[in-house]
């Protein structure tokens, strides 16, 4: 697998590669087996439960350990969150349902989020999210189809 900054070689694997060129982190997070991957002089060997970050800035790479059923799970439709930055939940959900969801009160950033949710639709997880948060939420669709959703505290509403 190539990304802009990353050559990622598998022996016999399950892995993820998140890079998207709008994100200024791009990670591998490897399942099983072993990865090696490169990014300019710089090369590391992966074994299962590593996580490999990228800055895409500064080129350095940093490796931990981590659960790889949590990075993983989206594909059997699991999404969990354990003590998430709420931008990054927003963000996931974006990629994931093609929407774009824009903070309106700074505060909210901050937040860390805890959930799983296992099959739910967009709609359905943002009704437990303005349940289980003090957060509301406003959908629109642009002229070009975008879909937006803003992010609002319920404290400010």
């Amino acid at each position: 697998v190539k990304t802009k900054s990353l050559n990622v070689t598998a022996t016999g694997t399950a892995f993820n590669v998140n890079s998207y060129d709008s994100d200024k982190t791009s990670t591998v997070m490897l399942e099983r087996g072993k990865l090696d991957i490169s990014s300019g002089e710089e090369s590391v060997s992966l074994t299962a439960g590593n996580l490999l970050s990228l800055n895409e800035v500064s080129g350095s790479m940093s490796v931990k350990e981590i659960d790889p059923y949590i990075s993983s799970s989206w594909r059997d439709g699991i999404l969990i969150f354990i003590d998430t930055p709420i931008t990054d939940v927003f963000k996931r959900l974006g990629q994931i349902y093609n929407v774009n969801f824009v903070i309106r009160d700074s505060s909210i950033a901050s937040h860390l989020y805890r959930a799983t949710f296992d099959g739910d639709s967009l709609n359905d997880i943002l009704d437990i999210m303005a349940v289980t948060s003090s957060i509301s939420f406003h959908k629109s669709i642009s002229s070009d189809g975008m879909k937006t959703i803003e992010v609002f505290s319920k404290n400010t509403i």
